[in-house]
């Protein structure tokens, strides 16, 4: 069973999270089979508090939906903005 596959685009910020938001949920809807879910970070170099947030209610989607889930390529961008907004924990950043 394959993990799904979710990429973070170069930049999350305000103006791009609603379409995020809708790829993120369309992949989590077509799902039938997978169990967990790999946030693949490594492409993006901007998020902002906007984008942070979206990634805060992804986390909570996918224990709604009881998928695990990893973080892959870890951003500097966004390690340094959880770290400045005090959410590692919340976002299970390590």
């Amino acid at each position: 069973m394959e993990a799904i596959n979710i990429a973070l685009p170069p930049t999350l910020d305000i103006s791009s999270v609603s379409e995020f938001h809708q790829t993120i949920l369309t992949s989590l809807n077509n799902n039938t089979t997978s169990t967990s879910v790999i946030i693949d970070t490594g492409a993006n170099e901007r998020v902002d508090t906007a984008g942070i947030q979206l990634l805060l209610v992804l986390i909570n989607e996918l224990s709604n939906r009881d998928l695990a889930f990893s973080w892959q390529n870890m951003s500097n961008d966004l390690h340094t903005n959880a770290n400045r907004l005090d959410l590692k924990q919340a976002l299970k950043l390590t």
